[in-house]
This record gives C-alpha cells, structure tokens and sequence, in this order.
C-alpha cells in the first residue's frame, strides 16, 4: 500500500504525523512502514506500507497520482486546504483528512471542516495534542513511545493519542481499499 501525505501549509507536522502512522501500523497491524522519497512502480508481493511526504516533492501531482490514498495533513488555520483541495483532483482520489496538533474543544471546527468541504466525517481523523509524542518525535523514538506498554502509568493524554492513531491506521487501511471511488462521503 502505498500512501501519499500532503501538508497544507508549512509547520502543520506532515513528518511527526508520518512517523506516528508508521508506528502505529508496526504497532497495530505489524505491518512494516516504511518513509520513502518517491513512489515507484514495484510489484512486490511483500505486505507493506509505504509513506510518501508530497508536499516537499517537486512534483506532487504524480507522487499523488502513483498512491492508493492521499492523507490531507491539515491544521485548524485550513491554510491553503481549498487550493490543495482543487488543486490536486481530490474528487478523483481516496483521501483520508488528518488533523494533527488537534485539542477536543475543537470538535465544532470538524463538523464545520465535514460541511464546508462536503467531507464525510468518517473520512476525518485526528492526532490530539501531545507533549510526550513530540519529545519522541524530535528524539526519533516515536516506535519506542507508541510501544510503550506501561498502562499503569499512561496518562489521558497518551491513551486518548494512541486510541486516536490507531482509528488513523484503520481508516487508511479502509480508505485505501476503496480505489476508484469517485467522490468523499
């Protein structure tokens, strides 16, 4: 499988939220995950999945083009989201939205994002906040931290993160199953 991420604006975090579906299909799915530079036409037969960063790539409309879903890495400023929206043929492509950076309080921004854009709201996924998953961003232990079985002293912040990546991986996983689909909801 191979995905293509998106990110509609600088700093919205398309590299950490990258780096935490890949931990969450090892984590979830054992399923390897691998972050590579550009979709090539292989057919291997081995089950993976490959995460491609688009909006670094020159040209993003083929690296789109060559992937089974599209993950729209959006924050709540929808910053270039309608240009990215027309843009790059969404009506014709599986896209899954993927907020990051996202605090609760914020669920009335969802429902108005599902409106606006006339997305299905099953097609909206979320990554909360989280201190402890930046630190292990920025120290590349995101694997270590999403593994990290000490229930007993994980916090909401960290159950509420986890819960929230594996629906992303699932929802990926249906999305991106749905090739030829022709609109969102």
């Amino acid at each position: 499988m191979k995905i293509a991420f998106y990110g509609t604006a600088r700093h919205v975090g398309t590299s950490a939220n990258m780096a935490a579906v890949a931990a969450g299909f090892w984590h979830y799915l054992k399923i390897p995950a691998f972050m590579e530079a550009f979709p090539a036409d292989t057919g291997s037969k081995i089950q993976r999945v490959s995460l491609f960063d688009c909006s670094r790539s020159t040209d993003a409309e083929e690296c789109i083009k060559r992937c089974d879903l599209l993950a729209l890495n959006i924050s709540f400023a929808y910053q270039n989201l309608e240009e990215a929206y027309f843009r790059h043929s969404l009506v014709r492509k599986n896209v899954v939205f993927l907020v990051g950076k996202y605090y609760q309080d914020r669920s009335d921004k969802l429902a108005y994002l599902a409106k606006e854009y006339r997305v299905d709201r099953s097609r909206i996924c979320t990554l909360p906040y989280n201190t402890r998953f930046g630190y292990a961003y920025e120290n590349q232990r995101v694997l270590h931290y999403v593994e990290n079985r000490k229930k007993s002293k994980e916090s909401y912040a960290d159950s509420d993160f986890k819960k929230n990546l594996k629906h992303t991986v699932s929802t990926m996983i249906y999305y991106a199953d749905r090739k030829g689909e022709m609109h969102y909801g």
